[in-house]
């Protein structure tokens, strides 16, 4: 266990000035981003709803609107969408620190990007049980553009 975690930190350490440049540069730009984003369509949507503000009592009514439930939606799939990238980008860059590889911050983006393109694109939706007892899809952020470690031979924890 120990030589695993020792491995795994020599792993993370590869790429670890970059990882956390990206992290804090997508947090900050994503989360203005959505919080404005989600901002503007609540707005949007109490005033297609005939609300002019928001309060415990008009809040059941309020969200049974049918205006309003497409926009809940629309904003839960938008911060899905966020967190698809960052995983996608996380991967990434875990990816090409175990192949020794250094890797920029615009370079984890943009395979976060094409990592979340991928899987929103998949035909085949597979599901596993994990060991937790949770549904994830099988190949999770795998989906053929970046070959398997652990498939390919490449790494041995021997």
């Amino acid at each position: 266990m120990k030589l695993f975690l020792k491995l795994t930190d020599n792993v993370i350490k590869q790429n670890l000035r970059q990882l956390v440049l990206f992290t804090f540069l997508y947090r900050l730009v994503a989360g203005i981003f959505y919080v404005k984003t989600v901002n503007g369509i609540l707005r949007f949507s109490l005033h297609m709803a005939g609300y002019s503000y928001l309060t415990i009592g008009n809040l059941r009514a309020f969200l049974l609107h049918p205006f309003t439930i497409p926009f809940v939606i629309f904003i839960l799939l938008l911060g899905m969408i966020f967190l698809l990238i960052e995983t996608g980008a996380m991967v990434t860059a875990y990816h090409s620190s175990i192949y020794l590889r250094k890797i920029s911050a615009v370079s984890i983006f943009l395979g976060g990007l094409s990592k979340a393109k991928n899987e929103l694109c998949r035909k085949k939706r597979e599901t596993s049980v994990s060991g937790s007892g949770k549904l994830y899809p099988d190949e999770l952020l795998f989906s053929g553009t970046d070959p398997d470690p652990y498939e390919a031979g490449k790494l041995c924890f021997i």
